[in-house]
């Protein structure tokens, strides 16, 4: 389970004790030693108490402690001390503190601190601190970290990631500094850095780019507004202080000529600039998807699909509590296929004006560009 809220957090600034302020185990150092299984070869006489240079397991091994290197072909059983790397076929048990490498087929698990690299094919399980890397096939835990998870499933950091949080599936963390990239990221507190995926959350993440991104105690604004080309659009605003997505949907609710009456569903993002107590600044670049309802041809090629791409800049004064009067200015770029709508009569269109090689369009497409002003309505 993950930690609840009112669990502490795991200090990023924690790390493995030293080897020098480890106290050495009370059983015999031996260079080399030698186990079938645990408790079956050289671990069988202090019962597993001896501290080795070099551990080799043909199943497993079992020692206290080891400096240098422990090898097996199953599992690697070290109770209190790491110097150097444990390679297990399948896994590696660490019940103490470790400064070097994990490497398994399968598993790694251990429950004391890490300064080092952790590597597997399945999981990485740390009840302390790591201070360097994670990677996995499957499964990152710790209880923080302070350098990079990387798993093709899911990293889970009950406490801090300072660095990097690459998954294939899910990154969970509780604050922070650095990057998460995953389709799903969450944040469960405030996070100095950057989300990247299809679905981001947060307390406050400094910048999220994504399909849906949820900002908890962010801004969410609605904006109504309408353009003097005849388009009228309801937006959503959500993000944090200075930067915020848009999820619009609006249209052309009326024909003139050619131009046929369409619908509009965008998406966009934006940032925010606070002016003063009660004017901002709002720089917005969307993409829409317009539909005027015609057909398809016989080719199946669809007939009155366009696109209508915005650059907004967009100034605002609050006039009421949680009112604002909005005003602005917008690039156009419509860009259509076997489809002669224009919307707007001062629009350019560029095959007019630059050459179509240059272009690099069929003659069934067209682009046409225009400036706009918006007025509208907006609501914190």
């Amino acid at each position: 389970a993950l930690q609840g809220d009112a669990a502490p957090l795991a200090s990023p600034a924690a790390s493995p004790v030293s080897p020098a302020a480890a106290p050495p185990s009370d059983g015999p150092h031996v260079v080399v030693g030698v186990d079938f299984a645990p408790f079956v070869g050289m671990s069988s006489a202090p019962w597993g108490r001896g501290r080795r240079n070099l551990s080799v397991g043909l199943l497993a091994a079992w020692s206290s402690e080891v400096h240098g290197v422990g090898l097996s072909g199953g599992a690697n059983f070290v109770t209190e001390r790491l110097d150097g790397a444990l390679l297990g076929g399948g896994a590696n048990f660490l019940f103490g503190d470790g400064a070097g490498v994990l490497a398994a087929g399968g598993l790694n698990l251990q429950r004391g601190d890490l300064v080092g690299a952790a590597l597997s094919g399945g999981a990485n399980l740390h009840l302390g601190h790591v201070e360097g890397v994670q990677a996995a096939g499957g499964l990152n835990w710790a209880e923080s970290v302070t350098g990079a998870q990387l798993a093709g499933g899911v990293n889970i950091a009950r406490g801090r990631v300072d660095g990097v949080q690459a998954a294939g599936g899910l990154n969970v963390a509780r604050g922070g500094r650095g990057l998460q990239i995953a389709p799903l990221n969450i944040q469960r507190e405030r996070f100095d850095g950057v989300q990247v995926g299809v679905v981001n959350v947060s307390k406050g993440a400094d910048f999220a780019l994504g399909l849906v991104n949820i900002v908890q105690g962010g801004r969410t604004h609605l904006e109504l507004s309408a353009t003097a080309e005849g388009f009228a659009f309801a937006m959503v605003k959500h993000g944090g202080a200075h930067w915020h997505y848009l999820y619009s949907l609006g249209g052309r609710p009326f024909s003139n000529g050619d131009d046929d009456a369409a619908w509009a569903f965008g998406l966009g993002i934006g940032a925010h600039a606070t002016l003063t107590e009660r004017w901002f600044l709002d720089v917005d670049l969307l993409a829409h998807y317009l539909h005027d309802g015609e057909g398809t041809d016989e080719l199946t090629n669809e007939i009155g699909h366009e696109a209508l791409s915005q650059l907004r800049l967009v100034a605002g004064v609050e006039v009421l509590p949680r009112v604002a009067l909005v005003a602005g200015l917008s690039l156009n770029v419509l860009t259509a296929y076997e489809d002669d709508s224009r919307y707007a009569p001062w629009a350019v269109d560029l095959r007019d004006h630059v050459p179509a090689e240059e272009l690099d369009l069929r003659e069934d497409w067209s682009v046409h560009i225009w400036p706009s002003v918006l007025l509208g309505v907006q609501f914190f």
